[in-house]
């Protein structure tokens, strides 16, 4: 189709669609490039498949202008190196000067926003990013009929994540509340995303590559060796995920 041709009848090559998406942020509190590749290298040995593949935004909020030019290109790439995938950088309007070769997306700070007020019906409504067809089984909860395959992701913002099929593994559940998965839930799994410490995730066939409950992760799975492929209820204890069986 040439710049001057005009689009057929009844022609539709997309849609632009507004949506609410759950996304970890990297809040940057200092820009030593060093500083963050060692916490980075930390972290990763305490949970080596968490930052993998892992969607961020990148808060540039809490860290102060440099008084000199900033590499932040160096802090970019160090952050996909160890695995994460930058997918904005969100930062004040100051900022936007040392942010124009970085090629990423720009957001401007919250407090700076001007969504448009979600009306209730709105606020209701379940997005994801899976072909799994969830369906909302009243204005909080989320239930998904069909299998979870790998690199589909699954989001309760407001609930309960209710999953009446397989997840395999690289596939990712993530719920405000309880996850419960009724068959084998092979990926990962992270229950009380905004804080909940009283969420948990219950299974039938126990076999998770990694599971979460408000922030807390758990990668080394030996410790629940005894439950594998069996039912389980994982909870949170204190600063430690805790399991019994179904």
């Amino acid at each position: 189709m040439t710049a001057n041709a005009s689009l057929p009848q009844n022609a539709t090559g997309f849609q632009l669609k507004r949506s609410r998406l759950t996304l970890t942020t990297l809040e940057l509190l200092s820009l030593e490039l060093e500083v963050i590749r060692l916490q980075l290298t930390e972290q990763a040995k305490l949970a080596p498949n968490l930052l993998h593949d892992m969607p961020v935004i990148l808060s540039l909020e809490k860290a102060a202008l440099p008084e000199k030019t900033c590499n932040i290109n160096a802090i970019i790439h160090e952050c996909e190196r160890m695995g994460l995938r930058i997918i904005a950088i969100r930062a004040p309007a100051h900022w936007r000067p040392y942010l124009k070769t970085t090629e990423i997306a720009y957001l401007p700070t919250l407090s700076a926003q001007s969504d448009e007020p979600i009306s209730k019906p709105q606020r209701q409504t379940v997005e994801q990013t899976t072909n799994s067809e969830p369906k909302p089984i009243h204005p909080k909860h989320v239930v998904v009929n069909k299998p979870v395959r790998s690199g589909q992701q699954v989001i309760a913002p407001e609930g309960d994540l209710i999953v009446l099929a397989p997840v395999s593994a690289g596939a990712e559940l993530l719920a405000k509340g309880n996850i419960h998965v009724y068959g084998p839930l092979r990926g990962r799994a992270l229950a009380g995303i905004e804080g909940n410490t009283n969420s948990g995730i219950f299974c039938l066939q126990f076999a998770a590559e990694l599971v979460a409950i408000a922030g807390h992760y758990m990668t080394e799975m030996t410790p629940f060796q005894s439950f594998w492929q069996k039912g389980a209820h994982i909870f949170r204890e204190g600063e430690n995920l805790q399991i019994l069986p179904l």
